[in-house]
């Protein structure tokens, strides 16, 4: 019976999930910030919502009403609304949540929670303070929790004011991130990725797979997601951000839900299926070998405010694709571009001919 209800799915960019859910065989309704034409294009129904950082409890719950229209139906959550996720517990009763408890969430969203937790697993992390720092303010950071993708991260320089952040000190390291699909108990890896932000900002511009590390440094992530996941009953499909240099690496973050780098999972299909079923507790005890080639998911950012032209051609690289006549502000997302080549390298190249091509699409707003 759960099998056969709809997928109700709230998140900032719900594509990848959406075309997820609909390859397992689920209905899927979407409520994101931009419907993109890709998005539209598997969801039954589909609504845009306000920007989330002006999102309300109130928009939260009109939008899954209207989409549900009363109707049964599994609510499953994306990126970018961590900050409200003690709404879960507030769901209509036709609505079955399908995710991390709040209990949950809340240790792992909340930094006076969250990095007490990894002192009390003993495991590093950059310093933190919550109170802005006396000295040597260009060699710390300001980030939110809350945030997504680097968007809320800036020098501790540029800030003026606080809300619910906290100060991070700035280490020298490789950015990268470990998939793993979790049970509450166990933990199984379904890769390792490198980060890399756009030149001198701390937004994500790229995901790139594999990541080589040595063994060393794998046992030791995997037994810091299995310490986290035991002390947090973490379940699903999950993701830690961290910084490393030679065999040592700091946590950065846990982000209890999708992320970008699941979309270079080679099978997709039993994606979607693998994170409900590491909900119920099940895991797989062996996932397919990931092929050997290279992978590359990049954002292409807009150099200039523009309008996406009448009848744009994108590359078959290219996801989250706006509709003609969308206004894009300058920095702002225009598309995901995703690569597969036999080298990073190779990735590289493919890549800014994709740039090219995608900017073709654009007209800049005058």
């Amino acid at each position: 019976m759960q099998r056969q209800l709809p997928i109700l799915i709230f998140a900032q960019s719900a594509r990848f999930m959406a075309e997820s859910a609909t390859l397992a065989g689920y209905s899927v309704w979407v409520a994101d910030c931009f419907c993109d034409s890709d998005t539209v294009a598997v969801a039954q129904r589909h609504l845009t919502i306000p920007s989330l950082s002006t999102l309300t409890a109130t928009d939260f719950f009109a939008a899954i009403e209207t989409l549900s229209r009363g109707e049964p139906c599994q609510l499953v959550i994306g990126t970018g609304i961590e900050q409200l996720y003690p709404l879960i517990e507030l769901l209509p009763a036709n609505i079955l949540y399908l995710g991390n408890t709040v209990q949950t969430l809340s240790l792992l969203r909340q930094a006076k929670s969250f990095f007490p937790l990894l002192d009390s697993l003993k495991l590093a992390y950059p310093s933190i303070q919550f109170q802005r720092p006396v000295r040597n303010h260009a060699t710390w950071l300001y980030k939110d929790l809350s945030g997504y993708g680097g968007q809320s991260i800036q020098s501790a320089l540029t800030v003026s004011e606080t809300t619910n952040g906290y100060y991070q000190a700035f280490i020298s390291g490789q950015s990268a991130s470990v998939l793993f699909l979790a049970n509450g108990e166990h933990t199984h890896v379904l890769g390792y990725n490198r980060l890399v932000n756009v030149k001198n900002q701390f937004r994500l511009a790229e995901i790139r797979t594999p990541l080589n590390l040595s063994n060393q440094l794998e046992q030791q992530l995997q037994k810091a997601i299995n310490s986290i996941t035991q002390a947090t009953k973490l379940k699903g499909l999950c993701s830690l951000d961290f910084i490393f240099a030679d065999n040592a690496f700091s946590i950065l973050e846990i982000n209890p839900r999708f992320s970008a780098s699941a979309e270079l999972i080679s099978h997709h299909a039993q994606l979607f299926q693998w994170h409900l079923n590491a909900l119920n507790g099940e895991i797989p005890t062996n996932t397919l070998n990931l092929p050997d080639s290279a992978r590359l998911l990049a954002f292409f950012y807009a150099e200039q405010n523009s309008v996406v032209i009448d009848h744009p051609v994108w590359p078959e690289s290219c996801h989250d694709l706006p509709a003609a006549g969308s206004y894009i502000q300058q920095g702002s997302p225009v598309c995901t571009i995703i690569i597969e080549a036999e080298t990073h390298a190779d990735c590289q190249q493919a890549l800014q001919k994709q740039h090219l091509l995608v900017q073709q699409n654009l007209c800049i707003d005058s």
